[in-house]
């Protein structure tokens, strides 16, 4: 079997530095991560997925465990033949919505699906009274808060949003309210 998490896991400065400081926000800790829309192709940091491989890392030296789950047949084999038992991978082929109202709870959400922003809205709805934080990748194209208005009424309802720029986009990271002075140590410290 091919392992590719020692291949796609090593550090680069795209998104890792995202995932390194959300991690580093859940204190390094063991953690029941879910993921939706999961690594697909050999090609790896050239294509969308490999994300996988980094979570699957981070469970492996850290404890926990972590569930993906993707629409596609053949990303949900990919994700079978090419990380190891012993990275503690589930995988379902299922929606999204499906795999986390079936799935979870989980410490940590990582939505990588739909580029629907409605679709990543409903997911938010069904994971935000279970989950301690949620990162959403290209939230550009995926995000559900687009105005002031929507902004005020998220931190209303207790939570906090925080738009993680990289070179090649942004990504939105979902926190609580009560975990705002964790949140507020780490960005001192960059």
């Amino acid at each position: 079997m091919k392992n590719n998490v020692i291949e796609f896991s090593k550090s680069e400065a795209v998104r890792d530095a995202i995932f390194k400081f959300t991690t580093d926000f859940l204190d390094n800790k063991p953690l029941n991560i879910g993921e939706v829309g999961c690594a697909r192709s050999e090609i790896g940091r050239a294509t969308d997925g490999w994300s996988t491989f980094f979570w699957a890392d981070y469970v492996y030296k850290n404890g926990g465990s972590l569930k993906v789950c993707d629409i596609e047949k053949e990303a949900i084999n990919f994700v079978n033949e090419t990380i190891p038992e012993k990275y503690k991978v589930e995988s379902f082929y299922m929606s999204g919505t499906d795999f986390l109202k079936e799935k979870q709870p989980f410490d940590f959400i990582y939505l990588d699906g739909s580029n629907d922003p409605d679709e990543t809205r409903k997911q938010f709805y069904l994971i935000k009274e279970t989950t301690r934080a949620i990162l959403v990748d290209d939230w550009d194209t995926k995000g559900f808060i687009r105005s002031q208005e929507q902004q005020e009424e998220f931190e209303e309802a207790g939570f906090i949003f925080c738009n993680m720029q990289h070179v090649y986009g942004c990504m939105g990271l979902i926190i609580r309210q009560s975990d705002k002075d964790r949140m507020e140590e780490l960005i001192n410290k960059i």
